[in-house]
């Protein structure tokens, strides 16, 4: 996700990225520096590579196959996380419904139907261009413009589901400035932020004017808080009150010394504490705090073991930790990356899924426990950096 290195770059407090230019000259994903960007030097911090083009927008290296090869495997993965991806795809690709959409047992469709579209936007597919998923793209987005509501993505679902396919419409527009998203992807943005909880900043299953008693969570509002995040990314006007809102609900979440938790008076997790840390990186100024710090000790504490299986943990932990660079990262990809290749079926008619296992799994069912583990081994290439690769000074 970002431009972390395969090599020696240290401990957190004293990272020192082996790169042969500055921090402050690498691209994040808030802002893309105009510069080319240096190469990243491998294994030898002496070495010098010859400088990459430059950055043009924050999804480049989705869409360029030189660029994202040589960032893959300098950043932990290889081919054998493509091949991965690819299979993966092509399974999502074979059950999709001929409508366009990706069903649910649960009723869940339209967090099916954009938990697969992001594995496919992530991997750099376009609808408006050729290429092998352009058709399936295209169809999924149909249908869901099909069932979207002035905005309102849920369908049978509820703010899970509109989350998620918010995300899935708004990277799709990013990515194509297609016409045709436009208004669609400005009614999301509008349902989103009239759902959020005017006083405490939070989203729940229902929208505030739904259920004004609602206060929200920490698992949907975090995908609320990407969706406002992917639609500023696109250039869309998002109210900075609501991302300070959303800042008053995260701080209400967290816990002195166990991270975040999923409402005020739960018990920490694994997956909360990932998704929380992930917020603050979303919505800090690019600098590292003591919350944040802390959220890193913890889930280096709880890294990926096959023994704890939780696909929804390891999708935030991948975003948290792709963003925190040096060690933190590599402890946590040198754990996950082999887990997730292992359990990827690899003969018969589900070849290319990762079977529901684990915490959650009969809710999130076949199709969204492989959209999370392929977008899980995006993650090297997924987005350009919120942070640059070096701790800020914050709170040290």
């Amino acid at each position: 996700m970002n431009v972390a290195l395969t090599g020696n770059p240290g401990g957190r407090g004293s990272f020192s990225p082996t790169i042969t230019r500055t921090p402050q000259s690498i691209a994040t994903f808030e802002k893309v520096q105009p510069k080319p960007e240096a190469a990243l030097v491998a294994n030898n911090p002496s070495e010098e590579l010859s400088e990459l083009p430059p950055l043009a927008n924050p999804y480049e290296l989705r869409l360029s196959p030189k660029l994202r090869a040589d960032f893959v495997k300098r950043q932990g993965g290889g081919p054998e996380t493509e091949a991965a991806v690819a299979l993966a795809l092509e399974w999502l690709k074979r059950n999709q419904s001929k409508d366009g959409r990706w069903n649910h047992r649960s009723g869940h469709t339209t967090a099916a139907t954009g938990a697969a579209m992001l594995a496919f936007l992530g991997w750099g597919a376009k609808h408006t261009e050729p290429g092998p998923y352009q058709q399936t793209l295209a169809r999924a987005i149909d249908w869901m413009l099909s069932v979207e509501k002035n905005g309102d993505l849920r369908y049978r679902g509820n703010m899970y589901d509109h989350g998620i396919a918010a995300i899935a419409i708004l990277e799709a527009y990013n990515l194509t400035k297609d016409e045709r998203l436009r208004a669609p992807a400005e009614r999301v943005l509008a349902f989103t932020l009239k759902a959020q909880n005017p006083q405490t900043g939070g989203w729940r299953y229902k929208p505030h004017r739904e259920d004004p008693s609602e206060k929200g969570d920490l698992s949907v509002s975090g995908w609320q808080m990407m969706a406002l995040k992917s639609a500023r990314l696109g250039g869309m006007k998002v109210p900075e009150a609501s991302f300070a809102k959303a800042r008053k609900f995260l701080d209400g979440v967290g816990v002195k010394d166990k991270g975040f938790q999923y409402r005020p008076g739960w018990p920490s997790s694994s997956a909360m504490i990932a998704e929380g840390l992930f917020c603050e990186q979303m919505l800090g100024a690019g600098v590292t705090t003591p919350k944040m710090e802390q959220c890193l000790n913890l889930i280096q504490k709880q890294l990926p073991s096959k023994n704890r299986v939780d696909y929804y943990y390891w999708y935030y932990g991948s975003l948290a930790m792709r963003q925190a660079q040096g060690q933190d990262w590599q402890n946590w990809n040198n754990k996950l990356k082999p887990i997730l290749l292992r359990k990827q079926v690899q003969r018969g008619n589900n070849r290319g899924c990762w079977e529901p296992e684990g915490k959650n799994s009969k809710a999130a069912g076949r199709v969204v426990t492989t959209a999370l583990a392929a977008l899980s081994l995006e993650v090297y290439y997924r987005y350009l950096p919120l942070y640059t690769p070096e701790f800020s000074k914050a709170g040290k």
